[in-house]
């Protein structure tokens, strides 16, 4: 612990934690769903792009630079230090940047986003049954 940042190492990464550990609990009733149809269907509950769109085929070749969280939601973290940008291919249809609300019309595009400690690449499509819980979350 010494040699490792923790939970508890300063007052930043403290407030961090803290929020990010309230987003988690409020996705308690997605994760739910997710972790049933898991143990009844064998799905995942994290899983690769190419899982929901297996004939887009950029999809193919994305590994861990975007996922999907079930089939609602994307992610696409910031994976190397000193970066506070992604690129993040949004497959058909509409989706909700998570934290800021901004509606992204894609049509199977590439976006380059800005994604600062703390407001991470996290989309959720505008018509999932989910959309008014993820709405509601953003901290």
């Amino acid at each position: 612990p010494d040699e490792n940042v923790q939970v508890y190492s300063s007052e930043r990464t403290l407030s961090h934690f803290a929020r990010f550990a309230r987003i988690f609990a409020a996705l308690s009733p997605y994760r739910k769903v997710l972790i049933d149809e898991a143990a009844r269907a064998g799905h995942p509950v994290v899983r690769p792009m190419f899982f929901h769109y297996p004939e887009e085929k950029s999809f193919q070749h994305i590994d861990s630079e975007q996922f999907m969280l079930g089939p609602d939601v994307i992610m696409a973290p910031v994976l190397d230090p000193g970066r506070s940008h992604v690129r993040v291919h949004l497959p058909q249809g509409n989706w909700v940047h998570f934290f800021t609300g901004k509606l992204y019309r894609s049509q199977s595009q590439t976006f380059s986003l800005s994604a600062p400690v703390g407001t991470p690449a996290v989309f959720y499509k505008e018509n999932s049954p989910f959309a008014d819980l993820f709405a509601r979350i953003k901290d």
